[in-house]
């Protein structure tokens, strides 16, 4: 074969390279933007539940849509939107625990077994700080996920 042979042939297998990168790449996009349009509207939701003085007092939504793609969400999505949406879900668990503990401190209890009064400060204060948590990586999730779909 001369060298333009050669040639043509090492620009055909680049062509066709280039071509299954850029559909493997489109097909990647278009699955992530698939799940951020399941993700989005779950995660408005869990940031607007959260709210103490909300419909809700606190107690955020079940949260089905990211329990039903957390596979996918692990093989789709880039790292910075997974980190954002892993994050997120587990300040809301974090959430949900703190809220469970701090009303447990409320709770009437017989005076020998009632907690403190500090520990029931710090208890309201420990779920005051998740909740911060929780609105604060909502954002970010919401931002990462947003670009996604542009």
């Amino acid at each position: 074969m001369t060298p333009f042979a050669y040639a043509g042939v090492l620009t055909g297998l680049t062509a066709v390279g280039v071509y299954v990168w850029r559909s493997r790449r489109e097909e990647h996009a278009r699955r992530g933007h698939g799940i951020a349009e399941q993700l989005l509207p779950e995660i408005s939701a869990l940031v607007s539940s959260s709210d103490p003085n909300g419909r809700t007092n606190g107690e955020p939504v079940a949260s089905a849509a990211y329990e039903a793609c957390r596979d996918a969400v692990d093989r789709e999505l880039d790292a910075e939107p997974r980190y954002a949406v892993e994050t997120f879900y587990r300040s809301v668990a974090s959430y949900r625990q703190a809220r469970e503990q701090m009303q447990e401190s409320f709770t009437e209890a017989p005076d020998d077994e009632a907690p403190s009064l500090g520990d029931r400060i710090r208890a309201k204060d420990q779920r005051d700080r998740l909740l911060k948590n929780v609105y604060d990586s909502g954002a970010f999730a919401i931002e990462k996920l947003e670009q996604l779909l542009r």
